[in-house]
């Protein structure tokens, strides 16, 4: 347990130095279309729970479970550079796209030369089919993630429990650790608003929860289940900016989340219902991934 108290207790004094010194100021928050608060902010959230993770990883050693986890940390380091780019320098959203697709196609690649098969239960069969449905899946993820971190609060509370989740279902020690290094940084950004994941954090957050879910085979019904918020909120805005002839990538305050805050008065109060509801959904994802609980149609 010394590994993901370690990993939550980094993540947290990072997080508070971000927020709260100069160095929050490394890199900081401009003007976007997709946060509820144009106040500024620094985008160190993602560093600090990486950090928070990395130095939990180091403690918990070098064991099977977590030796057979390499692919997969390369993978969340590739978004999270991917995303302090982003973050940086504004990327062009096909730019982005494009990048994320291929780390996730190498990524699927490696993953089954080592003979992992992590076609998840419900996806298309066939080499060329399933890997590209796969990479599919790991920046689409990524990318909903990364809309729905757009109040304080509302990703990275969701992302604890999809992550703790994930641990729960046999993902390994690896993920007890994301989920307490990425609460330590809940608890500051909660708490102040002046910290934010940014690109950095929330697509990497992202591609673990993908990863995690291909190489569980979780069937799709507890895949979107155990993403809960993490998908519905974005589905949300990208379905209302289709059938409003918008294009779904450009950014706006037109969430789920954006919506509950406009309606509660403020986001915390609508971050901590959406969590609530995210908490239901993932319980019914273990139950149903688990074989506890049986969907008949």
């Amino acid at each position: 347990m010394r590994a993901p108290v370690v990993a939550f207790l980094l993540s947290l004094l990072l997080s508070i130095l971000a927020a709260r010194t100069r160095l929050g100021r490394l890199l900081h928050t401009r003007s976007h279309a997709e946060r509820f608060s144009q106040a500024g902010a620094s985008l160190l959230g993602g560093a600090c729970v990486l950090a928070g993770t990395a130095a939990g990883l180091l403690l918990a050693g070098g064991g099977s479970s977590l030796s057979a986890g390499v692919p997969l940390v390369v993978l969340a380091v590739f978004f999270f550079a991917l995303g302090l780019t982003d973050d940086a320098f504004f990327l062009p959203v096909w730019i982005r796209l494009v990048a994320g697709l291929v780390g996730a196609v190498a990524w699927v690649l490696w993953e089954g030369g080592a003979g992992k098969g992590i076609s998840p239960a419900g996806f298309a069969q066939g080499r060329l089919a399933s890997t590209l449905a796969a990479a599919l899946f790991v920046t689409g993820t990524a990318n909903a993630a990364n809309m729905a971190d757009n109040i304080d609060a509302h990703a990275s509370g969701c992302g604890v429990l999809s992550l703790a989740g994930l641990y729960l279902l046999g993902g390994g020690e690896g993920y007890s650790i994301a989920a307490f290094a990425l609460g330590g940084f809940f608890a500051v950004n909660a708490a102040s608003g002046r910290v934010y994941l940014g690109d950095s954090g929330a697509l990497a957050l992202g591609a673990l929860l993908a990863a995690g879910l291909l190489r569980l085979r979780v069937p799709p019904i507890a895949a979107v289940l155990l993403g809960g918020m993490l998908f519905l909120d974005p589905a949300y805005a990208v379905s209302r900016r289709l059938l409003e002839r918008r294009r779904p990538w450009r950014g706006g305050t037109d969430h789920l989340t954006h919506a509950l805050a406009r309606r509660l008065g403020a986001p915390l109060p609508a971050a901590g219902l959406l969590i609530l509801i995210h908490g239901i959904l993932v319980l019914v994802g273990l139950a149903l991934a688990s074989g506890k609980l049986e969907l008949t149609l």
